[in-house]
């Protein structure tokens, strides 16, 4: 059965390369350790995911190749939380910049105690990495009209935030739910995103992460927070 299933797994990986998303790298994992012999049974959570990835087969676009791709768009997004802080205790930012149509927008908000508390604050010293993975996919959402079939740029400054989506995984359970809706909605938006960290010092999302946007609004973002923070509750709720 395991050396069935290991060919089974190299099969899934080809079929996985040829369409839009990552819910398919999370399919493929269920099969690891029973390829590898580290267990003999599959998991109902194993079975899920294998129907998953026939339906996604059966059901998506093939992923499209052009010798002439479009423009791309650079998303950045960080966050800041600190627990003693009188004025933001967990604050976000994000930028959008389209070279290619001259859009420039920008959020800036605070997440309430209830949003917080849903990322884990009562049962953890620091949900930096919640926040700063939850609004990376806020980001990418919020702005999924102008990324859709093009190339897209999005740079966080955490680590876990950067690696986390681009497997479609984590091992931090809040972190595995975010991952999980950035796969879907990448598969639908058919864009190819390219993740990859950058320093506080270069991050210009980090001023409105802690309410400073004057800058941004001198040269010329638009402020589209309020449309974030409703993108936000939505996602929220899902990781209940």
């Amino acid at each position: 059965m395991q050396a069935e299933a290991q060919k089974l797994r190299g099969r899934m990986q080809f079929a996985e390369s040829q369409v839009y998303g990552r819910t398919g790298k999370r399919c493929i994992a269920c099969l690891r350790d029973f390829a590898s012999r580290r267990r003999t049974k599959i998991s109902m959570r194993d079975a899920i995911f294998l129907r998953l990835f026939l339906s996604l087969i059966k059901s998506d676009e093939p992923r499209v190749i052009s010798l002439h791709p479009p423009k791309s768009v650079v998303l950045i997004t960080d966050a800041c939380c600190e627990r003693e802080s009188r004025e933001r205790i967990c604050g976000i930012g994000g930028t959008l910049v389209d070279t290619y149509t001259g859009t420039k927008k920008f959020f800036s908000c605070e997440l309430s105690q209830e949003q917080r508390r849903l990322l884990g604050e009562l049962s953890k010293k620091q949900i930096i990495f919640e926040t700063e993975t939850l609004f990376a996919i806020v980001a990418f959402s919020l702005w999924s009209d102008c990324l859709k079939d093009r190339v897209c740029f999005l740079y966080v400054d955490n680590e876990g935030t950067e690696f986390s989506p681009m497997k479609g995984m984590s091992e931090n359970p809040t972190a595995d739910a975010i991952a999980q809706v950035f796969a879907e909605i990448e598969t639908h938006v058919h864009t190819l995103c390219w993740r990859a960290r950058v320093s506080s010092f270069s991050n210009i999302a980090d001023a409105p992460s802690r309410g400073a946007c004057d800058t941004l609004k001198k040269l010329g973002f638009t402020d589209v927070s309020m449309d974030a923070l409703k993108r936000c509750l939505g996602f929220a709720f899902q990781l209940v």
